[in-house]
């Protein structure tokens, strides 16, 4: 039986237990890893865990967004200045590697560092010594060196973004992150972990999601990753009207993005798959019987379903259904 929780780290799939064993041999040495893996995948937890357990985690862990930064100012956030060293700099700075001298330097899109700044950096590595901006003293500095990219660092490689020597100075060590689409293990245990985190700020007393909610996170593809799927159940629990999360407190883009079920792949439906037809087709009539027997009228709709308005909007909507279509006269709704 595996790891569900791994520090901050949620994973129950295969996947995710070879990455809790690379971080477990290589929290321990002062190796440089390269974390790769689509946006929101959860990258920066990785390096704050491998941090957490090594030797250097008493001193600062210093996370820099490569893109953040303009070229011309990254040098001097980097490396630090010296007064005078160019128009502006009224005073000495020191950089951010040496906020991070004796800790954990984490480089996030490292494949958005300017070329000519990846040398410099190299130096810094091998010789753990660096210089101000308009300075002359050589400062010692001590930085175990985690990066992360969602670029494909080889092909980055092959089109001059990374340099050679830097890019194989960076990837001694390897941890690439699966999207969430690929380890659907992984999805529920997150979803709860995400509902019970919210929870904790919100006053609403949710006792989780219903069947259908569940259904659906299991079958939708995840673009946004573990960052849209915590989005998303911020979100329900905001509209949720009732104990359990359901169909109706989800995006309507949410359900629009998932794979068609009238088209499974090799003619076969798995039994999620025949489940979820049966309720949307459940629901689709449900919706046409009422709007037939209250010609229409969304706030009668509403009341006799149980639902309020809002959610009313939002089911008829997911059906493509249209409440004045089926009005003799016109109303406000």
């Amino acid at each position: 039986m595996g790891k569900t929780r791994f520090d901050t780290i949620i994973g129950e799939s295969a996947a995710m237990q070879r990455v809790f064993e690379l971080i477990e041999n290589v929290a321990s040495t002062d190796i440089n890893v390269l974390i790769t893996g689509e946006s929101g995948t959860g990258k920066e937890l990785i390096a704050r865990s491998i941090h957490g357990r090594s030797a250097r985690r008493q001193q600062a862990f210093v996370p820099v967004n490569c893109s953040a930064f303009p070229e011309t100012l990254f040098e001097a956030e980097l490396f630090g200045y010296e007064k005078g060293a160019f128009t502006g700099a009224t005073q000495r700075k020191p950089g951010l590697l040496e906020f991070a001298n004796g800790g954990t330097f984490f480089l996030d899109e490292v494949c958005e560092l300017p070329v000519s700044l990846q040398a410099k950096l190299l130096r810094v590595l091998q010789d753990k010594l660096l210089r101000h901006l308009g300075g002359n003293e050589l400062l010692q500095v001590d930085v175990r060196l985690i990066s992360a990219s969602n670029r494909d660092p080889e092909v980055a490689r092959a089109n001059g973004a990374l340099r050679d020597d830097f890019y194989y100075r960076l990837n001694v060590i390897n941890i690439h992150l699966q999207p969430l689409r690929e380890r659907r293990e992984d999805i529920l245990p997150l979803a709860t972990h995400f509902l019970q985190e919210t929870l904790k700020f919100s006053p609403k007393k949710i006792r989780g999601f219903n069947h259908e909610v569940m259904q659906c996170f299991e079958r939708y593809r995840w673009p946004g990753n573990i960052r849209e799927l915590e989005n998303v159940v911020q979100r329900a629990i905001t509209l949720a009207h009732s104990d359990l999360i359901t169909l109706a407190d989800l995006p309507a883009h949410f359900l629009q993005d998932m794979p068609e079920l009238s088209e499974p792949k090799n003619g076969k439906l798995s039994l999620v798959q025949a489940k979820q037809m049966a309720i949307q087709q459940i629901e689709r009539q449900y919706l046409l019987e009422m709007l037939v027997k209250h010609q229409g009228n969304v706030t009668k709709i509403a009341a006799e379903s149980g639902m309020t308005r809002r959610n009313l909007h939002r089911l008829l909507n997911r059906h493509r259904l249209k409440a004045h279509e089926w009005r003799e006269t016109s109303e406000t709704v």
